[in-house]
């Protein structure tokens, strides 16, 4: 049975609430749990998850991240990762699976075009890119 409509929609004005008003560790954390989350409250019949990863991905794109997706590959984790978070809380395996899916997105970008793209101006620019910039700088 369904939740209640009350219970969805107060459900939902928390979690706008909480997407202003609350303090994460970084903003990749933040983006996981505005997915997790709104997967959590789950306040459609169908389209939540694809929901959650355009909200997450606007999160994403508005603090100066890349959007992300989540790969068939990685797809137990992805669930296992949700269902940590909607039985227990835990945010830490979901984000920690976005940020690895996320430098390897990162990675497999700047293997493609590293000859082509300033690296010094995207260590400047972003310094969370410094490290794995670097790395191709010294290639």
């Amino acid at each position: 049975m369904p939740p209640h409509p009350h219970k969805v929609l107060d459900a939902m004005k928390n979690f706008i609430y909480r997407m202003e008003h609350d303090q994460f560790p970084n903003q990749i954390e933040k983006a996981a749990w505005i997915h997790a989350e709104f997967v959590k409250i789950h306040p459609f019949q169908d389209g939540n998850g694809r929901t959650a990863r355009l909200i997450m991905n606007y999160f994403l794109l508005a603090h100066g991240f890349q959007p992300t997706s989540i790969k068939h590959k990685n797809r137990q984790e992805y669930f296992a990762s949700l269902e940590d978070y909607a039985l227990h809380d835990m945010i830490a395996p979901f984000a920690a699976l976005l940020r690895a899916n996320m430098e390897r997105e990162i990675d497999e970008f700047l293997s493609m075009y590293s000859v082509h793209i300033g690296l010094h101006g995207v260590q400047e620019e972003n310094p969370e890119l410094a490290e794995l910039a670097e790395a191709y700088i010294e290639l």
